[in-house]
């Protein structure tokens, strides 16, 4: 079989269309064309809408596959990521088209799970990303509210979850057990691609990090380098990958800063919820940047306190906090001063669903997962 990723990547330049905000409406036309391709090609597939969310916006499921090897996959919890949500689009369509694959696995896709987010994201959604409308209207949902971090826990708990879910943790159950799962996320700004792996799976996935760094190589997006110590889950496996973080550790990392309630917000991940079902599924979360700082110097390995990314990120915070007419300028300095520059959410898709069809490829021919 020739390579997934391969594959993938040469088909989604000759047939990906322009990129549209991955709001509720372009979801559901998308999954209208979706269902049509898959009937001329033959192709088993069910979508459905598997829930709602708090503001009645429908939350949809994807199955695709009849394959041994399970795959799941969720896209969009934080709604300012949207590279998340339209490499997942790109991988449920590029699927329909290859009953090799279809053969040997099965996938469970939910393309976005934050539909209210995203509608309040789309004001500043442009090919490619700009700046200026990213700072102006970017939002995300406060700790306590993320959508990562609201999965029913395994046993009773204070806190109800998000209707949102409620309906993907029912429509992923149905699939379980599973082989993998992945969580397609992105960060605002970063130096690179930052790949993250449960700690269950670190050990074990040398190769397959080997392959994800040739990857994001070839894609020249370079990649993101941070020791966090295991704070809030992250614990750096070498230089562009970390493990994923926790609810435990971010109810912990709240507790320190003696913020108590909002660590009694935190609930199971969607890693921790997969891996709740059984088997021994490798997980995995995507971040690309939306953003990539290209200046402030070199750094070492391991990175220390003085990364550009590390100088970045408080002048950020201090300037997006300051009123005034030289606000903007002084962004705009910034900017220049670390060379900050967008990654097309193209170049986002294919390093998100190229890395997904990586560790595919890894499970089905090292591991034998689905024998």
């Amino acid at each position: 079989m020739r390579s997934p990723r391969a594959a993938f990547l040469s088909d989604y330049e000759a047939q990906r269309a322009t990129l549209a905000a991955p709001t509720a409406r372009e979801i559901e036309s998308r999954l209208i064309a979706l269902a049509s391709a898959a009937s001329n090609a033959s192709c088993t597939l069910k979508t459905s809408v598997v829930g709602s969310s708090r503001e009645g916006r429908a939350i949809h499921g994807i199955i695709i596959g009849e394959g041994p090897l399970h795959v799941s996959i969720t896209a969009g919890a934080h709604s300012d990521e949207p590279g998340g949500p339209l490499a997942a689009l790109a991988l449920a369509d590029w699927l329909v088209r290859q009953p090799e694959l279809r053969s040997k696995t099965t996938w469970r896709i939910c393309p976005h799970v934050n539909p209210d987010g995203a509608e309040v994201n789309a004001a500043w959604f442009a090919e490619p990303p700009k700046l200026d409308s990213y700072v102006e209207s970017v939002h995300r949902d406060l700790p306590g509210e993320d959508v990562e971090f609201n999965y029913p826990a395994p046993t009773d708990s204070p806190k109800t979850p998000r209707k949102e879910n409620i309906a993907v943790a029912d429509f992923l159950r149905e699939g379980a057990p599973y082989h993998l799962h992945a969580s397609l996320h992105g960060m605002g700004f970063a130096e690179g691609a930052w790949w993250l792996i449960g700690e269950k799976w670190a050990a074990r996935t040398g190769a397959l990090r080997g392959s994800l760094r040739a990857h994001f190589q070839s894609l020249d997006i370079g990649v993101h380098d941070i020791e966090r110590n295991g704070d809030k889950g992250f614990t750096r496996i070498e230089r562009g990958f970390s493990t994923t973080p926790t609810s435990l550790a971010m109810r912990d990392y709240f507790l320190r800063e003696g913020d108590t309630e909002t660590a009694d917000l935190f609930l199971p991940s969607s890693m921790e919820l997969v891996e709740s079902f059984g088997g021994d599924p490798l997980v995995m979360v995507s971040e690309i940047p939306i953003f990539r700082i290209h200046g402030g110097g070199e750094f070492p390995d391991p990175p220390g306190d003085d990364t550009p990314f590390m100088r970045f990120r408080p002048r950020l915070r201090q300037l997006k906090s300051t009123a005034g007419a030289g606000a903007t300028a002084d962004l705009a300095n910034l900017f220049k001063e670390f060379d900050v520059r967008p990654v097309p959410f193209s170049t986002q898709v294919k390093a998100i669903a190229g890395g997904v069809l990586l560790a595919v490829e890894f499970l089905l021919q090292d591991h034998g997962a689905a024998q």
